[in-house]
């Protein structure tokens, strides 16, 4: 059985005013077919057991590298490293990210990297 790379495409309307999500959208794609897309509105609040998106912990700062990804290269990220049981999610922001800075996301589970978040563009 031959198994399409799965890709999630999260696209934020942040207000320019004050910062606040005005709209998001989650895409998941298998290939290239669109699979499945939710619409969260500004107003819902996270489903039960979801953890709301917050900023960089900096109790977790492990380092500062630069990381190359679809929307650029970033010199001088603060590298952030979670390790709960057997998961760790590795972090890379930068400030000139707006809101949570983050420029790419690693989570591994059981030291198999499982997932890849990336920025892939930016700005207004």
């Amino acid at each position: 059985m031959i198994q399409a790379p799965m890709k999630t495409v999260i696209t934020w309307w942040i207000a320019k005013s004050d910062s606040h999500m005005v709209h998001g959208r989650i895409q998941i794609y298998a290939g290239d077919t669109l699979v499945q897309t939710r619409e969260i509105e500004s107003t819902q609040t996270p489903e039960e057991g979801e953890t709301p998106l917050g900023p960089i912990d900096v109790n977790y700062v492990v380092g500062y590298e630069t990381v190359t990804v679809e929307a650029g290269t970033f010199t001088n990220c603060v590298k952030v490293e979670v390790t709960e049981e057997e998961q760790l999610i590795r972090t890379w922001a930068h400030e000139s990210v707006p809101i949570y800075g983050m420029a790419k996301s690693e989570f591994y589970s059981e030291n198999e990297l499982a997932m890849v978040m990336e920025l892939v563009a930016y700005g207004g």
